[in-house]
């Protein structure tokens, strides 16, 4: 066992050991030997299916406040819009429409009567639509109460 003597006169740390170090008091002390790292954790959970080969998706995240409508992308001539999701990641507070289409139907990919925007969850519809000239596809958002909290991701698979 080591003896310690504080000193009142310096406020020091005095040791009785050969290799003490000596520091004011109230100061931090050299550092230690870092000891072993820990075991390494479980794995997260696994992230979203990809789309299946030869599809493009896009990914888009919205929140209650912003634009409307806001375009997501342009499907060009001949491209065919597989399946279309939209991930509830904070549920809306209060009453609100989402769907996803054209210009010349707002819900030609995802009608807003395919999804509780008041639950978190992946809602998915799969239209097959095959656009026969290029078409800016676009995201609609209506509020309809007073919402002040919601968000999400919109996953959109397309063949060319």
């Amino acid at each position: 066992m080591t003896d310690y003597i504080i000193s009142a006169a310096t406020d020091y740390i005095i040791s009785a050991a050969a290799n003490a170090v000596v520091v004011a008091a109230g100061s931090q002390g050299p550092m230690g030997i870092q000891g072993p790292m820990g075991i390494q954790g479980p794995m997260g959970i696994q992230g979203l299916t990809g789309p299946p080969g030869g599809n493009a998706a896009l990914a888009h995240s919205f929140g209650w406040g912003d634009a409307n409508p806001v375009s997501l992308f342009n499907a060009a001539n001949g491209s065919v819009i597989t399946r279309a999701e939209i991930l509830i990641l904070t549920p809306f507070d209060a009453q609100a429409t989402l769907s996803i289409g054209d210009s010349g139907d707002h819900d030609r990919l995802f009608a807003s009567t395919d999804i509780d925007i008041t639950t978190n969850g992946t809602y998915q519809s799969t239209p097959g639509y095959k656009f026969s000239v290029s078409t800016a596809i676009l995201f609609y958002k209506t509020l309809i109460g007073n919402v002040s909290a919601g968000s999400g991701l919109i996953l959109i698979y397309c063949e060319e």
